[in-house]
């Protein structure tokens, strides 16, 4: 009738012809007497039914005041089944201005933002992910490579293969190290040299791991076997290679664009969903799932009940045992006096596997990344927690994590305040 509220946008733009239901009716021929004459159709109403989210509501609502007025994004998945539990970005907007009736002045108000509250960061923000990559290019080198786990690597602090020096977060190095433990103190030159000898071994390795750990393209969190999502507008994000930097740039694949690929750095962006569904498969043994938003929707009448199921999408390219070297290093982060994050996680009665990331941009400070999972021993859920502009993961990211963390087992704790120790 012209005055009924429609989804125009996300959930509400997929789910608007369940929601809607349909009117019925009646078309009939009637005298001037209003004697019904002949009926020339009839149509059922149909009633609306209920979409149920795999949101659990007042987590989220949780997650999104964590995150407060941070401009950033959080993302919570259930590791075994692919199901999003929060989903939260700042800035955000109010949706109901545009059921009431937005004005052009409030409309250009929300287009003009710098801050971009029209832009889901959770789905839509695209980010270079920092030393959060690295347990790729682990998998990478160890898989294609053939380098084993326990494989040293000399850490003096600078690092100049490329002809010029290149340094490592902690200016004094890290002395001999093996992969494991570089994964854990996220040292920057072993995973310079990782990107260095890769290069050698195949330019297209690190690029093709990277879209095979489920970066560089749309997760699917748009699509269902009843139907697709697209109005959410998920961002594929970016993983260079030499056919991407050609096209782009007009030149080829360097050595150094393989050294910053392997540690999150140069062309590379992923969003904050993408890395959490990766380490939710590093953490369910190697399955990538679809990231799954509806639970079902309700029956009516003759309509029987739309239920949901996971979807295995792909497995992770590497072996079992790979994978628990991954594993192990990622422990290491939160436990290992040379993890970036142990002492964001004292005290906390839930192991954390993770990884920390200070991405380096055109903007003023790094973005700030933590994604890991829990338990470690027995994985349930995976949390990306990525902050614009502020500085070290250890410092920004990993507290926000922890934070997230313990209102999901609802435990009311504050968190240690330490100044970071890097990356």
């Amino acid at each position: 009738t012209g005055d009924e509220l429609i989804g125009r946008v996300g959930m509400e733009a997929w789910g608007e012809p369940y929601l809607a239901g349909q009117r019925g009716g009646v078309l009939t021929i009637i005298t001037p007497e209003g004697q019904v004459m002949a009926t020339l159709a009839r149509r059922e109403a149909v009633p609306a039914r209920s979409i149920y989210l795999t949101y659990e509501r007042d987590f989220q609502g949780k997650v999104e005041e964590l995150l407060g007025e941070r401009k950033g994004a959080v993302v919570v998945m259930d590791v075994n089944d692919g199901r999003v539990l929060a989903l939260a970005t700042w800035p955000r907007f109010d949706p109901n201005r545009f059921a009431e009736g937005i004005n052009a002045a409030a409309w250009s108000a929300l287009t003009n933002d710098p801050a971009r509250p029209l832009v889901n960061r959770a789905i839509q923000g695209q980010y270079p992910p920092g030393s959060s990559f690295k347990p790729v290019s682990m998998g990478t080198v160890i898989e294609r490579g053939g380098v084993d786990p326990s494989q040293t690597y000399e850490c003096p602090g600078v690092w100049n293969k490329l002809g010029w020096d290149m340094t490592c977060w902690l200016k004094s190095g890290h002395g001999t190290i093996d992969l494991v433990s570089a994964l854990t103190a996220s040292c920057d030159i072993t995973f310079y040299q990782v990107g260095y000898d890769l290069s050698f071994v195949d330019r297209d390795a690190l690029p093709s791991y990277a879209r095979a750990f489920g970066l560089g393209a749309l997760t699917g969190i748009g699509k269902t076997s009843y139907g697709d999502l697209d109005p959410l507008g998920e961002a594929p994000g970016i993983v260079p290679d030499d056919a991407w930097k050609r096209a782009t740039y007009g030149e080829g694949w360097a050595t150094g664009d393989n050294v910053n690929l392997a540690i999150g750095q140069g062309f590379l962006l992923v969003t904050p969903l993408q890395m959490c569904r990766t380490f939710a498969a590093i953490a369910n043994g190697g399955t990538l799932y679809r990231p799954q938003l509806v639970w079902k929707i309700t029956g009516v009448d003759a309509e029987p009940e739309m239920a949901f199921k996971p979807e295995r999408m792909a497995r992770l390219p590497v072996t079992p045992d790979t994978l628990e070297a991954i594993q192990r290093g990622l422990l290491g982060v939160t436990t290992d006096p040379r993890g970036t994050a142990p002492h964001r996680f004292v005290g906390f009665p839930y192991s954390v596997a993770g990884k920390t990331g200070t991405a380096e941009n055109p903007e003023e400070l790094p973005h700030s990344w933590f994604v890991g999972y829990l338990p470690a021993d027995e994985p349930e859920i995976a949390i990306a927690v990525m902050i614009e502009n502020v500085g070290e993961g250890s410092s920004h990211a990993a507290p926000l994590f922890r934070q997230v963390a313990a209102a999901y087992y609802g435990l009311e704790e504050g968190t240690p305040k330490v100044e970071g120790q890097g990356d």
